[in-house]
């Protein structure tokens, strides 16, 4: 039996207003666009057209044209069949940019193929973006074949990339000057309490606390800023704390005293490993980049870590008990004191594994993640760090440098041996960031 299709384009969105590529991106109508929509039912009934199933994408922009369009046609109850099929293209890394500055950018005619092309697709996104469909939940059941990636290289480009980036940082950031840069770190922590310097039961020792101590917090805040000059040798950089007088642990706070993950150690020792795997590709900074994962056992690791600082207890003093009633128990007499120092640090040299971001056609690393692994005895439980490498202006030359670094831990002193001071775990998140590099 013959039948009618009526195909009908969305109203004017918002991002069609600001002229911005949308793709998949879910932005709803405008007024101007809920008013095309309602004008469009008007048409139908005008021609005396009446659908009996409406199809649509899963987007919202599509799905109020219909809802306006069936109301003015008094056929809300239809039924209603969506599939994501039924999307607009996707328009991957683009989606979200400007259209006029996109074509400034990169010419009419190449972005006229990304918008019109049936077989070359706009730049790929990717699977780790936040805007990728794998993280949308109305795309859940979609098979991964079926959302837009861009397909691995073969093992030969696969091993091309990795040896231009081992190149990379053998060569050229390990050969780097020895640079000066100013550092900015930001502190956030979920609990400042520190144990007391000295507890016990009729006891003449006095402390004092800081009313910031007081009080635990249950919530990752911020606690302060503090801003180093520090100096970069062969892309390593040169511990500011190391000489750093600040009574760490006693003031309810860490300080990260190892030396922070060097990227030419880490490609060496992770190509020394064996655990160089293709992982993704993801795009950073607006540009492709190919992931790889790695990871170096204890055996090869020279990766060091030294947390300052944990408390070491001492008890003092003498304590009888006397008898009372068996319902009442004992009773204390006498004086027992505890005197806690924070003179502990903790250093182990650990395995890890992460990731490292390249640039596939420099072999130049933009990011390196590393996640130390620690054993379930150690009173650090967790050191995760991402850095992020950019060009800066030096002098009269631009080097590839850190520019931001990212840093997650979990400590927990355990040094409980009597003390009656409290002891709790506690998560500190770091950010990082280098400027006016010398």
């Amino acid at each position: 039996m013959a039948g009618k299709l009526i195909m009908v384009r969305h109203g004017q969105s918002t991002w069609n207003l600001e002229n911005l590529f949308t793709g998949w991106t879910d932005v709803d109508l405008t007024a101007q666009g809920c008013e095309e929509a309602r004008q469009a039912g008007r048409e139908l009934r005008r021609e005396n057209l009446v659908p009996e199933v409406v199809f649509t994408s899963l987007l919202k922009r599509a799905i109020r044209t219909q809802w306006l369009m069936l109301e003015e046609l008094d056929l809300l109850w239809l039924p209603v069949e969506r599939h994501w099929r039924l999307n607009e293209r996707h328009y991957g890394a683009l989606q979200g940019l400007n259209k006029a500055q996109t074509v400034a950018q990169h010419g009419e005619a190449q972005v006229k193929i990304w918008r019109r092309s049936y077989d070359v697709p706009p730049p790929p996104l990717g699977t780790e973006d936040p805007r990728h469909p794998r993280f949308d939940p109305r795309y859940r059941g979609v098979p991964a074949s079926d959302l837009p990636a861009t397909p691995a290289p073969d093992a030969a480009a696969q091993k091309a990339i990795l040896d231009k980036a081992i190149d990379y940082a053998t060569k050229t950031y390990a050969q780097l000057p020895s640079l000066n840069a100013t550092k900015t770190t930001l502190r956030f922590q979920d609990n400042v309490e520190a144990a007391k310097a000295s507890s016990g039961m009729h006891s003449s020792a006095s402390y004092g606390d800081d009313p910031r101590l007081v009080q635990a917090s249950q919530f990752v805040h911020y606690i302060n800023s503090t801003e180093n000059a520090v100096t970069i040798q062969g892309g390593a950089e040169q511990n500011p704390l190391a000489k750093d007088k600040t009574p760490w642990g006693a003031n309810g706070q860490i300080a990260l005293l190892g030396q922070e993950p060097v990227l030419n150690n880490v490609l060496g020792e992770a190509q020394e490993a064996g655990k160089l795997t293709w992982l993704r590709w993801e795009t950073v900074n607006g540009k492709q980049a190919a992931v790889y994962s790695f990871a170096v056992d204890k055996k090869k690791s020279h990766y060091s870590v030294n947390y300052c600082c944990f408390p070491d207890t001492e008890q003092a003093g003498m304590m009888s008990y006397s008898a009372r009633s068996q319902a009442s128990g004992p009773a204390a007499h006498g004086n027992l004191q505890t005197n806690t120092s924070y003179d502990k640090n903790f250093k182990a040299t650990v395995p890890y594994h992460g990731e490292v971001f390249i640039d596939s056609d420099t072999g130049i690393v933009v990011r390196l993640i590393t996640i130390a692994e620690f054993k379930t005895s150690d009173v650090v439980h967790q050191e995760d760090q991402r850095i992020d490498y950019g060009p800066v202006a030096v002098g009269s030359k631009t080097l590839i440098v850190p520019v931001k670094t990212v840093i997650d831990t979990e400590v927990v002193p355990n040094g409980d041996s009597g003390a009656s001071g409290k002891y709790t775990t506690r998560h500190t998140f770091f950010t990082v960031e280098y400027k006016d590099y010398k």
